[in-house]
């Protein structure tokens, strides 16, 4: 790739998470350039369970399981849980 492809690259890749929807839950998240990726600032624990990266405390919690009752939920990440939302069409 040429310089000017990798610098394409990565400003999409900065455009893409600048739109994520909860992006201010990840406000620490550092680009790295090499890899063309956002890291968090603690790795993500390597056990089989599920985590989410919860901001307000700046660690990694586990990822509470998704309600099975057939309605739509959105994960609050400060409270590491599920709420409610209405189906977006």
């Amino acid at each position: 790739m040429t310089t000017e492809d990798i610098l394409k690259k990565q400003q999409a890749v900065k455009d893409a998470w600048a739109a994520l929807p909860h992006r201010e839950n990840f406000s620490t998240w550092v680009f790295n350039e090499e890899l063309c990726q956002y890291d968090p600032p603690i790795p993500r624990p390597e056990n089989a369970e599920n985590y989410i990266w919860q901001g307000t405390t700046q660690s990694w919690v586990p990822r509470p399981e998704y309600p099975n009752d057939g309605k739509w939920y959105d994960i609050d990440y400060s409270s590491a849980s599920w709420v409610e939302v209405e189906p977006k069409l």
